[in-house]
């Protein structure tokens, strides 16, 4: 009986141990991943990076040539300052609590700068649960004229900028939608 006792107990304490996971010097559990997943971003690439995507709902990653479509918002009553196109950031091996801020930019292909938009480490940044990557979405850059990039190409740019400085950034070419009216689909409004 007292032979039972101590195996149960023995087992108990292996159990614990398996479960609690074994502890490595660098703060980090079993191989690297973070203790508290919400503070590094990523499980994967250990190399500080961000990708510029799209999505209102979630990210969406943008490669060289998707379509994105201009969005005629709230305040849309006609071609000027009325249109956006959602934004999103993903962001690897960068610590949420270094992040400074987050900028966002829609330019022509020769450089024109048509939507800038920045967003402090206050922005609700999430964690991708499928990814563990740190991911701001549903940014809308309000475009200063839909008609200059419209049915075209434009670069849609991201920028993270830590507290130390350091900017990661990213940037991809992308084709552009018709600028819709105020009541989508609506007209084009562009000549």
């Amino acid at each position: 009986m007292r032979c039972y006792a101590i195996m149960r107990r023995a087992l108990l304490f292996c159990s614990l141990l398996v479960a609690c996971g074994s502890g490595d010097d660098d703060g980090t559990l079993d191989g690297g991943a973070a203790r508290d997943a919400g503070i590094v971003a990523d499980a994967g690439p250990t190399a500080p990076s961000v990708q510029i995507g799209t999505g209102q709902d979630s990210f969406v990653g943008l490669d060289d040539g998707d379509t994105v479509e201009l969005v005629s918002g709230p305040q849309a009553s006609g071609r000027f300052g009325g249109h956006h196109i959602w934004s999103a950031m993903r962001i690897r091996g960068i610590a949420r609590t270094s992040i400074d801020r987050l900028t966002f930019t829609i330019s022509s292909t020769n450089g024109e700068s048509r939507a800038t938009i920045v967003r402090t480490a206050a922005a609700p940044i999430q964690m991708d649960p499928t990814t563990g990557a740190l991911q701001l979405i549903a940014v809308p850059p309000i475009v200063d004229d839909c008609c200059l990039i419209a049915e075209g190409e434009a670069l849609m740019g991201a920028t993270l900028t830590t507290l130390d400085g350091d900017t990661y950034e990213d940037e991809v070419r992308v084709m552009v939608s018709r600028c819709p009216g105020p009541s989508e689909p609506g007209p084009n409004l562009c000549p």
